[in-house]
């Protein structure tokens, strides 16, 4: 996202590539969040210096996978004796402190407050996603794109499990544009057609939100470099092989130059 807003406001050529950048300025009002949890960033950022899995552990054996999930979700485990995330998965001051009592980090995936905010787009205790949603309600966005560093392979979800007629054409049709600039620019990704993003079985999930206030919406996953790749949530294609870190780089740009030029090319 950093490499986009450079060349769109400086004139820089990431991966090779220019944007026209008088036309997209122009034609599209475009407000950027490149960090929404500093406080779960910078603990990421202790266990890994360079922000990317892929250096940390070389082989996924039993052994890694644990420390892997532990340094996003816990104390997950040492309250609730497992590292799935279970909604809502909020700790309370107290339980915060008795895990750091133990000489441990809360998980990245957490704020300072304990919370995971994929869980707090219903009821929203956390202070994060209440400055997220009050901007979003103010701004009222045609479009909203989530770009998360975590599925393997790569894959864009759409439509929303709440989108209908045109909404849910719109999404998809932006969904396969994000699919053709991957294949052009020869970036491995989950080459099948779009699939929605899984409706919980609560309202937690940002993309029911959003849909709410009447915003295309689009989840975007880029290849984290080396992660589970077994179970359905990961879904792996035959032959997949973690990305490295300038292409799981490349795929979030060309994914954001699409998306813009997407819209800066259709009807407000």
């Amino acid at each position: 996202m950093l490499a986009f807003l450079d060349a769109l406001l400086s004139g820089a050529t990431p991966f090779g590539a220019a944007l026209d950048r008088g036309w997209l300025m122009d034609a599209v009002t475009l407000h950027v969040f490149p960090l929404i949890n500093p406080g779960g960033a910078e603990r990421f950022s202790r266990r890994f210096p360079d922000s990317w899995h892929g250096t940390w552990m070389p082989d996924w054996t039993p052994v890694n996978k644990e420390k892997f999930f532990a340094e996003a979700n816990e104390p997950c485990r040492f309250f609730y004796g497992t590292y799935v995330k279970k909604p809502p998965m909020r700790f309370t001051p107290d339980q915060t402190a008795q895990w750091e009592k133990t000489g441990n980090l809360l998980g990245s995936s957490l704020t300072d407050d304990g919370l995971d905010m994929w869980f707090d787009w219903d009821d929203t205790h956390g202070r994060e996603t209440r400055a997220v949603k009050d901007v979003l309600s103010a701004l009222r966005p045609h479009w909203v794109a989530d770009f998360h560093n975590f599925m393997y392979p790569t894959e864009v979800f759409a439509p929303t499990p709440y989108s209908k007629g045109d909404l849910a054409r719109q999404e998809l049709g932006l969904a396969r544009a994000i699919q053709a600039a991957w294949r052009e620019q020869k970036l491995a990704f989950h080459d099948r057609p779009p699939r929605p993003y899984p409706q919980p079985a609560a309202e937690y999930y940002e993309d029911c939100w959003l849909h709410q206030l009447g915003a295309r919406t689009l989840i975007i996953e880029f290849n984290g470099g080396m992660l589970a790749t077994e179970g359905a949530e990961y879904e792996p294609a035959p032959g997949e092989r973690p990305l490295t870190r300038r292409e799981s780089l490349a795929s979030a740009f060309f994914a954001a130059r699409t998306l813009v030029d997407q819209l800066a090319a259709s009807p407000a």
